[in-house]
């Protein structure tokens, strides 16, 4: 029995002597893993208390310098738009419908080709027929300031005379809006009860008057009224009606170039 217990007393200081020696060489303790999981927890700050810790301004004041003015940059853009259109807009005329009236005046008389399209009716008075969807009215007065080729017919409505009588003339328009002026230079006048044309050297006839609304209105040797101005398809068309001084009126058809 005796020899038993010393046997089994042997066998424990051997195993505490094992214990003793890979303690000092490996440094391991028995209560070493609670130490070191109770260290970290208290160096190391929990993830969602380092969060909550960080205002959402701190953050934006810490981004790096690329990411901040990439951050500012829509802030800027309102406060610039409103000053650079107004300095803008001012430049940006409109292009016209229609020329100038430098690039179409005419001094030149219509051939018949050229009023074909001219028409006459009691309801509407003259007015030209054809004229496309695109046809633009001429509102500026010196837009249609320069020569006009001009056809007249006398009396279309026959209160004074059966027969007909046409004129072939050029009308030039000048002056100013309040100082509209009307020249007629006449050409040719056709006497159609005698199939006859006979060259008119009648001077000049000449009207002064004003432009509004798009029409001419202007007194001489008789009374004048040029309206209803378009440009179409390259050129441009007026009416107009002269009244003469025994009461005559004239039809007038206006086109160039």
């Amino acid at each position: 029995m005796k020899k038993w217990l010393l046997i089994i007393i042997g066998a424990v200081d051997a195993l505490l002597l094992g214990l003793i020696v890979v303690s000092a060489a490996t440094g391991w303790r028995v209560t070493a893993p609670t130490e070191q999981k109770n260290t970290a927890a208290s160096t190391q700050p929990h993830p969602e208390t380092q969060e909550a810790s960080f205002p959402t301004a701190e953050k934006a004041t810490l981004l790096p310098a690329t990411e901040q003015e990439e951050t500012t940059a829509p802030t800027e853009a309102p406060t610039q738009a409103p000053t650079e259109a107004p300095t803008q807009a001012p430049t940006q005329a409109p292009k016209p419908a229609y020329p100038s009236a430098d690039e179409v005046s005419t001094d030149d008389y219509p051939s018949l080709g050229d009023v074909m399209d001219f028409r006459w009716s009691k309801s509407l008075g003259p007015y030209w027929n054809g004229l496309s969807q695109n046809a633009v009215g001429i509102t500026d007065f010196s837009a249609v300031k320069g020569g006009w080729k001009a056809y007249l017919l006398d009396d279309p409505s026959g209160k004074h005379s059966t027969n007909t009588v046409e004129h072939i003339a050029n009308i030039r328009i000048s002056g100013s809006e309040s100082a509209a002026q009307i020249t007629i230079d006449w050409y040719i006048t056709f006497f159609g009860d005698e199939s006859e044309e006979y060259d008119d050297n009648s001077p000049d006839t000449e009207f002064s008057g004003t432009w509004s609304g798009g029409e001419i209105s202007a007194l001489g040797t008789g009374k004048i009224t040029l309206s209803d101005f378009y440009y179409d398809n390259g050129r441009e068309y007026a009416v107009g009606v002269y009244s003469w001084p025994d009461s005559t009126e004239s039809i007038i058809a206006l086109v160039r170039p």
